[in-house]
């Protein structure tokens, strides 16, 4: 048989698999691992599936459903035309670490690029309604760790997920957005431009088919997805009962490491990330250096040799006054710099802001600034 026609027939029969209503990733393994492979599924005997402890009547009748077949039928033509890919929990592509999840998912949609067994990744996920206090951190954190190669997973929702996703494109950091629906819907609408750069530069995952009716409820079973497939969860501001709660409770459950950023006790936008961290939930993160010394991460030299050059070609002549001190300098206070430089205080707060989204210098307690 024709290699192209027999990854169809494969395609065919684990997109029916994860189709059966009330199978999930237990009943599949049982499936797989007795039959063979999803193929070998569909054509085994009723009364040989029967057999098999835990699989029920009512799933070897869908099994050899015509309808459940017409809807197969309707999903490859539907993945064809919009050139998305499969990705079966038995394959090499499929995230390793979701696959160690007991609720992890039969089959992913995937639209765009399929690396994402990283040696590092982590999901980034908050309020939907950020401040700038939220914002300004997120920026922040992504850029210190453009050197590190590093896949950044959110939610593509509003607010902080859509952020995340934006500020990994600016900086060229591999980033997946994993949705609560089927491909075939962009959802919120106001992201419909990001939906493309996200499918034509970066991923999109969804373990919806095009004909899974769009429920609320499907957001929080995408949370698992965000939790499960990455080494570490950070939340940058939560209320009290925030989605983004339970994607680190569901962290939690699969031992990820979960941070949060902590905000004043009378901010409801930290009152969620708070209660992480007084609970003994979350660790605290307060700049990209806590994350990477928990997970004991090193950058990628050539990457942050690159990107140093390169971004010293765009700098004014105070930032170059900055950094020519901060290079000869360590933790040095923002007054001295102030002295040293002959810079005024407020249009050198906001050059040491500049650099610091960019990457390039770190801000430290007690007024004080570091290189990177």
């Amino acid at each position: 048989m024709d290699a192209e026609i027999e990854d169809r027939m494969q395609e065919y029969y684990k997109i029916g698999l994860a189709m059966v209503e009330g199978v999930g990733i237990q009943v599949t393994r049982k499936l797989v691992g007795t039959c063979g492979n999803p193929e070998a599924v569909f054509k085994e005997k009723s009364s040989n599936l029967s057999k098999i402890p835990g699989i029920s009547s009512k799933v070897i009748s869908q099994i050899h459903n015509k309808e459940l077949h017409r809807k197969i039928e309707m999903e490859l033509k539907f993945i064809s035309a919009n050139k998305i890919s499969i990705l079966f929990f038995t394959d090499d592509d499929f995230p390793f670490r979701l696959k160690q999840c007991i609720d992890c998912p039969v089959l992913l949609y995937n639209k765009g690029r399929t690396e994402y067994n990283s040696e590092k990744v982590i999901s980034i996920v908050g309020t939907r309604k950020p401040s700038k206090y939220g914002i300004h951190f997120c920026e922040k954190l992504i850029g210190e760790l453009a050197n590190f190669e590093i896949l950044i997973v959110s939610g593509l929702a509003y607010g902080i997920d859509g952020l995340v996703h934006r500020t990994c494109i600016n900086y060229d950091i591999r980033t997946a957005g994993v949705l609560g629906h089927g491909l075939n819907i962009a959802y919120p609408h106001q992201h419909k431009s990001l939906y493309r750069s996200m499918a034509e530069k970066e991923s999109l995952l969804s373990e919806f088919s095009s004909q899974h009716k769009f429920y609320k409820q499907n957001f929080v079973r995408r949370n698992r997805i965000v939790a499960g497939m990455c080494d570490a969860v950070v939340v940058i501001e939560s209320g009290i009962k925030g989605g983004s709660l339970i994607t680190a409770s569901l962290a939690n459950s699969y031992h990820r490491d979960v941070f949060a950023l902590p905000g004043r006790y009378s901010d409801v936008k930290s009152a969620g990330c708070n209660a992480l961290i007084k609970n003994n939930k979350a660790g605290m993160i307060e700049s990209a250096y806590d994350l990477i010394h928990a997970l004991m991460w090193k950058e990628n030299e050539d990457i942050a040799r690159y990107r140093q050059k390169e971004l010293m070609l765009t700098l004014s002549e105070d930032e170059t006054k900055i950094m020519d001190y901060l290079n000869t300098h360590d933790e040095v206070l923002i007054e001295k710099l102030a002295n040293s430089s002959k810079i005024p205080l407020q249009k050198l707060s906001s050059l040491l802001l500049s650099l610091e989204l960019r990457g390039l210098i770190a801000a430290i307690p007690g007024n004080k600034y570091k290189l990177i």
